[in-house]
């Protein structure tokens, strides 16, 4: 307005309403003459930050009416925490849509849908689809367990150089697509702030092949499938 567009102009080209360019010109005018006296060579810079403050930041106004409770909010949170077994329901962990479900079901709320979960989630940094794993290795032997992982490690490294030799390392660890859901350890429960953890061990079967089945070990896990 100050470099001569009218109204109409400057709602167009901010895309707003021209009643607000109004709105804001008419609080603007007002308030200029008590700038104008305020604005003297020995009125500290935070008095006139202070003044612009109050005239530029917009009016108090009481919003949309509270939907969920506290109480409500805090159930909410606490279900997000609990293992999806608790509720009988066969689920590696909670997502959006299930959580809605459940509180739904537990009569916490009469309805409720998955995006507002997400953002009430959110907010309470809350992340029950997320998980990673830590580590409690105790070995018997420590330092046979330190040299056994420096031999390992020291394979790793020299991969690259053996394929460009010829030779293939291989890793004999899960197989693809298969998981290792039974786990030594329980996992550490989600809560907010932090991801569920997982301790990366699991129970392992070991398979003992006789020297005298004369058969391979492929041909082995053949024959038991």
């Amino acid at each position: 307005l100050a470099a001569g567009q009218t109204p109409n102009q400057v709602a167009k080209g901010l895309g707003i309403l021209r009643q607000t360019v109004y709105k804001w010109r008419d609080r603007w005018r007002t308030a200029v003459a008590g700038l104008a006296k305020a604005e003297l060579p020995e009125t500290p810079d935070k008095r006139l930050t202070a003044l612009l403050e109050q005239v530029l930041l917009d009016g108090y106004r009481r919003g949309k009416p509270v939907t969920f409770s506290p109480e409500q909010f805090v159930k909410i949170v606490a279900l997000a925490c609990e293992h999806p077994k608790a509720s009988s329901r066969a689920l590696s962990h909670w997502t959006s849509k299930t959580l809605a479900a459940e509180v739904i079901k537990r009569g916490i709320v009469k309805t409720i849908c998955r995006a507002t979960i997400s953002r009430l989630l959110k907010d309470a940094k809350i992340k029950p689809h997320r998980s990673r794993y830590w580590l409690n290795a105790c070995p018997a032997d420590p330092a046979s367990f330190d040299e056994q992982v420096r031999q390992v490690c020291a394979i790793y490294r020299q991969a690259a150089t053996l394929h460009r030799q010829g030779i293939h390392v291989v890793c004999i660890d899960e197989k693809t697509g298969i998981q290792a859901l039974e786990h030594k350890y329980p996992a550490k429960g989600v809560k907010p702030g932090y991801v569920a953890r997982i301790e990366h061990e699991y129970q392992c079967l070991f398979v003992h092949i006789p020297k005298t089945a004369g058969m391979s070990i492929e041909q082995f896990f053949l024959h038991q499938l």
